[in-house]
């Protein structure tokens, strides 16, 4: 039976049981030649160009299902997958929407599509699909875990908190699932729900892992540094072979600015197990310890990993310290080239600028306001910036918000003065230096304050 597509279609499935791929491959083609449509050899040779990476063949052979059949659930969703594996979100939540017009309970293309719409920042739409998920499928711990999301991205903080706390609650005794919810109240400031839950994770399963540091690093965040280091160490007793505890521990001693300390135990963890991260932060303690970064490790690791844009901020962050700004900049700039959208980078990069004169400093830190505008240390570059390249009025405005964000920065304050120095407005300036030497003991930022303050004094 030569014209019986199914014929060469189970003759292909044979070959390819057998590991003759071209074989089976031929045969699925001679079936689409008797039907073209046929839908068991296009989805088979779909999957086949998969494999061998030849997506843009995989993505015709799922239109040609379609053509066949306008409402194949499956070929819509092969087609979604292959757009979000190239990262077009938009087109693969294009297909997605399709499927859950023809089915809604289609509960996996729901969440999917949640993912997909949070992914391209259109919160507002993956929160239709989040209550539209509940009210015709139920509210099972993964439906009830994406709406919680979509309500947290949508700014729906206390939907979203009440969402997440009836997550927790069918979570039952699933630690994986309870620590999700654990990091998603926290994600919305709710830090002394989230202990309570994670105590639920680390009694009910005291040997899953992921609930253990979550713990140890909310007890470090929450400014509870003596609780963190003795679960360190009780852990430690009972599992010896536990060594993640030791970079947990350096991060538990960095956030309680004990920058030394920190910097010995990511040492210790390097020795261990040498990973980009571990060498960032080991890099950003010493820093902090006012120590010297590491710089000829973090240049070694870069010559044998040149695309680690990990590294690449840790080195020039390690210029800085060093005070070597043209190689910071030319690291930052090497980052910008890769990832022009990097808050940090453009961040930095704007404050190297100012330092040099160069007038790109004001776009670079405008760039980065853009991309955090919620951050005070962003913000505070920004006023700084324009103070510094003629526009104090601008300026001072940006760091008053700045200052109402992290009322406890004596730098943002010292920038304050300085801004109202510009201006004339020296009175407000003087009080602000006052403030700023009862604020902090930093000799950089005593320093300058003072000079200015002396300076305010000979005029």
């Amino acid at each position: 039976k030569p014209d019986d597509a199914s014929g060469h279609a189970f003759q292909a499935a044979a070959l390819y049981g057998l590991g003759d791929v071209d074989g089976a491959r031929a045969s699925f083609e001679k079936a689409l030649e008797v039907e073209p449509h046929y839908r068991s050899a296009n989805i088979n040779l779909a999957r086949m160009d998969e494999k061998q990476g030849r997506i843009k063949e995989a993505g015709g052979r799922y239109l040609a299902i379609l053509e066949g059949s306008a409402t194949d659930t499956e070929a819509m969703r092969a087609l979604a997958e292959l757009h979000a594996g190239t990262r077009n979100f938009a087109e693969a939540a294009r297909w997605l929407e399709k499927i859950v017009n023809v089915d809604k309970t289609d509960v996996d293309a729901h969440l999917r599509l949640i993912e997909y719409y949070l992914r391209t920042g259109e919160a507002q739409t993956a929160l239709l699909i989040g209550r539209e998920v509940r009210e015709n499928n139920g509210e099972t711990v993964p439906i009830l875990e994406a709406a919680g999301r979509a309500e947290l991205a949508a700014g729906e903080r206390e939907a979203a908190v009440a969402t997440l706390y009836q997550m927790a609650e069918k979570s039952q005794d699933s630690p994986r699932n309870l620590l999700s919810a654990a990091r998603l109240l926290m994600s919305a400031g709710e830090n002394e729900g989230a202990h309570r839950i994670l105590v639920r994770a680390v009694v009910g399963h005291p040997d899953y892992r992921p609930a253990q540091a979550e713990m140890i690093r909310l007890e470090g965040r929450s400014g509870r540094t003596d609780d963190a280091l003795q679960r360190i160490e009780d852990l430690r007793r009972v599992n010896p072979d536990w060594e993640f505890l030791v970079a947990l521990e350096g991060e538990v001693l960095f956030r309680a600015e004990r920058y030394a300390e920190a910097a010995d135990k990511f040492n210790a963890a390097l020795q261990i197990a040498e990973t980009s991260e571990l060498l960032s932060q080991y890099a950003r303690a010493r820093i902090a310890a006012n120590a010297s970064p590491p710089i000829d490790r973090l240049e070694a690791w870069l010559e044998q990993n040149p695309a680690d844009v990990r590294i690449r901020h840790a080195l020039a962050a390690s210029y800085m310290a060093s005070e070597r700004p043209d190689d910071a900049v030319a690291m930052y700039e090497s980052v910008l080239d890769v990832l022009p959208n990097d808050a940090v980078a453009l961040n930095n990069l704007a404050i190297l600028y100012m330092e040099a004169g160069d007038p790109r400093a004001t776009g670079l830190a405008e760039r980065s306001y853009t991309l955090l505008p919620e951050n005070p240390a962003v913000i505070d570059t920004y006023g700084w910036v324009l103070v510094r390249q003629g526009d104090p009025q601008r300026g001072l405005a940006m760091l008053r918000d700045a200052f109402a964000r992290d009322a406890d920065n004596a730098r943002i304050r010292y920038h304050i003065a300085f801004a109202l120095n510009e201006l004339g407005r020296t009175q407000e300036a003087r009080q602000e230096l006052e403030a700023v030497l009862r604020m902090t003991a930093d000799p950089e930022i005593v320093g300058n304050a003072r000079a200015l303050r002396g300076r305010l004094a000979d005029g």
